[in-house]
């Protein structure tokens, strides 16, 4: 049997699993599950019925999801054509089809041999993160597996299509055109550049009313809402701060003005962030430890290494979603495969803490949810987990993210000289 057979059945395999187990509600017992399955597709297919007669972007009552606006682009309510007549066709089959080709990728990503890391595999698959998206059906799952089709295409019009119909489904894709920035600039430099540009502004601009009122609900959509509501399952550079907010309100028996002196170490915990990540940035470039790294945008896994990271700080900074957004970290991992064996900066340290981050916090998420729901103390003890093992991983990808525009603007002088 070759190498792809095999990860064809292993992921058919994890498939059925996966699949039994959403269709069986066994996973509620580690994600906050709810009666409708696939409720983030489903959203999407009934958005689709009523635009544009109705504006979903203010107020959609189209939606089991009970009057919230819809918040992605309107491109992405054209990918299910005649969707109140295949309503139930669609969400048979396209659910399913993402679940299992994200399967298969993250197969392929691991490149599993030995039988720990067939282990680790499985374990990735049923994480909390994974397995939220597969019950949502979302959309960052189909977003994940084109990804992986750029990063092995050796055809720059195929990718740069696939690129701009990311980003006619969610606006935040089109950041992954940075991966190019590896290139010299040329003719052919900016002809793929107006290639992208042109018709992804086009896009935008046409789209542009609801991308404000997209951008309005995100911005009115309070980070320590959220948090609150799903704890440790938020992918935010504003985790950690929010964290030290709600500690103080929810203080007992204590006399003082806590909304402002919640304000104020919110403040000050964002400071403190970004002073670290500055200092230990310019540390780290005096030390010149950069000069080990090299990148090679012939091998897939380098080219998935800077689209996956510009995509997850993206998110990180920009935006606090649920973390099935965090399936988009997993594309680091063929980078830091191949390179394990290298003298190149935080390798190791990045692999594991991803292992943690999916593993080691599911196990965190299960002990809350099935042993103390109730308990403060462990909601925000795994909050404050969560948030230093995201802040640390960020960092490293901040590093690598740097050295890899340093690349590009070096390759520029040298041209010039």
């Amino acid at each position: 049997m070759n190498k792809n057979s095999k990860y064809y059945l292993l992921s058919l395999i994890l498939f059925l699993i996966v699949i039994t187990s959403i269709y069986s509600k066994f996973i509620h017992l580690y994600i906050w599950g709810n009666e409708f399955l696939f409720r983030d597709f489903q959203n999407i297919l009934e958005s689709s019925i009523c635009y544009p007669e109705i504006n979903i972007y203010t107020y959609n009552p189209c939606t089991i999801l009970g009057g919230n606006p819809y918040s992605y682009g309107s491109f992405s309510l054209r990918i299910t054509p005649y969707a109140e007549k295949f309503f139930d066709l669609y969400m048979l089959i396209i659910p399913a089809t993402m679940i299992f080709f994200s399967i298969f990728v993250i197969v392929k990503l691991f490149n599993p041999k030995k039988i720990i890391e067939y282990f680790l595999v499985f374990t990735i698959i049923f994480s909390t993160p994974i397995m939220l998206g597969f019950e949502r059906g979302q959309l960052e799952l189909l977003i994940f597996i084109v990804l992986y089709f750029v990063s092995v295409s050796r055809n720059m019009f195929v990718e740069v299509a696939y690129l701009i119909f990311l980003s006619s489904l969610k606006f935040y894709p089109a950041i992954c055109f940075g991966v190019y920035f590896n290139k010299k600039i040329n003719f052919k430099f900016v002809l793929y550049l107006l290639l992208f540009l042109v018709p992804t502004l086009t896009i935008f601009y046409f789209d542009k009313e609801n991308i404000i009122k997209v951008s309005t609900v995100i911005s009115n959509y309070g980070a320590g809402g959220l948090i609150e509501r799903v704890g440790m399952h938020v992918f935010s550079f504003k985790l950690l701060p929010t964290l030290s907010s709600l500690t103080l309100l929810h203080l007992e028996n204590v006399e003082f003005d806590k909304e402002y002196f919640s304000n104020l170490s919110y403040i000050i915990t964002l400071i403190i962030l970004t002073f670290t990540y500055v200092i230990f940035i310019i540390k780290f470039f005096i030390q010149k430890k950069d000069s080990l790294i090299n990148f090679n945008f012939e091998n897939y896994e380098d080219k998935l290494f800077i689209m996956s990271s510009l995509i997850v700080m993206t998110l990180y900074f920009l935006f606090q979603g649920y973390s099935y957004k965090e399936i988009y970290v997993l594309g680091l991992v063929p980078f830091l495969l191949k390179n394990s064996n290298k003298n190149y900066p935080f390798i190791k340290h990045m692999y594991y803490i991803i292992l943690i981050k999916f593993i080691f916090l599911t196990i965190l998420w299960i002990i809350q949810t099935t042993l103390l729901p109730n308990s403060l103390f462990i909601k925000g003890f795994n909050i404050l987990n969560k948030g230093l093992i995201d802040s640390i991983l960020i960092f490293y990808i901040g590093i690598y993210l740097i050295i890899f525009l340093k690349r590009f603007f070096e390759a520029q002088i040298l041209n010039k000289s």
